[in-house]
């Protein structure tokens, strides 16, 4: 990357850090409205990695990092709605389809450990060349023209997902034992703090630049930053003077 671009190492790795983060930047600020008021939320292994340098750029100044952000999708997906659709042709008697359907669904959500009991279902007749028509479970049509098709949707309402809100107990500052080298912004290299987040405890706070580092997750705390250990033991980070 560096020669063909006619640079040195360092200033690729910056030119490739800075494409990369406007790219996320400009995703972004596509999708959804930003205010004053927006709080980011990083997740992932390497989201946290991003977080500064991405709210910069959308011109946001609190972010947010759980505390399990490596398996943040993951937990949240376990509150997700669960849906399953069937379909197939209806051949001859349409409550046979659909008893067929049924049992179809039936087994694939006990897979997920419910019941259809409590599920949304919906019945849809599809008739090429016709709009979609949503079954009535007692009422059919008398007449169904050949070739349609039934359509089962099964739907377990998203559950209940526990929120907390973002508090912060009397602050400490943690102590470092460790540092690392770290290309900076400028085109310095500098020793940096380096902590280990599962040992910081609610209330540690401290001042970028800096690394917050556990098993599975880096979170970069640029310069103008600071980060603060909640209650809930997320990372909360905040653009100094904001």
């Amino acid at each position: 990357v560096a020669s063909p671009a006619n640079l040195g190492a360092d200033a690729a790795l910056l030119a490739l850090d800075d494409a990369y983060h406007r790219a996320i930047a400009d995703a972004i600020v596509a999708h959804t409205p930003l205010t004053s008021e927006t709080l980011l939320m990083a997740i992932g292994g390497a989201g946290p990695m991003s977080a500064c340098k991405v709210a910069e750029l959308v011109g946001v100044d609190r972010v947010i990092v759980p505390h399990a952000a490596s398996v943040f999708c993951a937990y949240g997906i376990g509150f997700s709605d669960v849906i399953y659709t069937h379909e197939d042709a209806i051949e001859g008697n349409a409550q046979e389809t659909l008893a067929a359907l049924m049992q179809r669904a039936g087994r694939d959500v006990y897979a997920e450990g419910f019941e259809l009991d409590g599920c949304e279902i919906t019945r849809t007749l599809l008739v090429q060349g016709q709009p979609d028509q949503l079954l009535d479970a007692e009422i059919w049509p008398e007449v169904i023209a050949p070739g349609a098709r039934l359509r089962l949707q099964i739907v377990r309402p998203l559950q209940s997902f526990p929120v907390t809100e973002i508090s912060t107990p009397k602050a400490h500052a943690p102590s470092s034992a460790q540092t690392r080298t770290c290309l900076l912004s400028d085109g310095s290299r500098r020793d940096l703090p380096l902590y280990s987040q599962q040992h910081l405890q609610p209330g540690a706070h401290g001042e970028g630049p800096a690394l917050l580092e556990d098993a599975y997750t880096t979170t970069r705390v640029l310069p103008s930053w600071r980060f603060e250990i909640t209650t809930n033991r997320d990372v909360l980070l905040q653009r100094v003077g904001q």
